[in-house]
């Protein structure tokens, strides 16, 4: 569909080994014709979709119903807290405050997910596995990519 026209991956598919022996997958793709951004868990006792798009939460958590729906402003406040990450030494954390946004991602956090998505790029390109270099990252394995 898209091929000849771009010069990136229209899909990607990625399988990541946690050290704790859960798996979760990750798949992306720029190719649909509605937009949607969603966050599919299932777990042993839950069972959540967060829609970005809807903005809103549901599912089960040990069998209890799980519902919300949010006000629209996530990518603001995200955005926001971005900011004052940013104007902080490496994120460090801040209390939430009228004047502040909590920062729940620290520098530290930020560089393992950099180096996930890095791993899972080279998986990609070689089709072998690959371990991340952060201790507390994850192993990805299966990483796939669509032209």
């Amino acid at each position: 569909m898209l091929v000849g026209t771009v010069d990136f991956q229209d899909a990607t598919s990625v399988t990541l080994d946690h050290g704790s022996g859960a798996v979760s997958h990750v798949s992306s793709t720029c190719a649909s014709p509605t937009p949607r951004f969603e966050v599919r868990i299932a777990a042993e006792d839950a069972v959540l979709e967060l829609d970005y798009m809807d903005h809103s939460l549901a599912g089960t958590v040990d069998g209890e119903p799980v519902e919300y729906d949010g006000d629209g402003e996530w990518y603001r406040r995200e955005f926001e807290a971005f900011l004052r990450a940013s104007a902080t030494d490496h994120g460090e954390r801040r209390t939430n405050d009228a004047e502040s946004v909590d920062i729940r991602s620290d520098f530290d956090d930020a560089a393992a997910t950099l180096d996930a998505t890095l791993a899972a790029r080279e998986a990609a390109e070689t089709g072998e596995k690959v371990r991340t270099t952060v201790e507390t990252a994850v192993d990805v394995s299966n990483a796939g990519t669509t032209l």
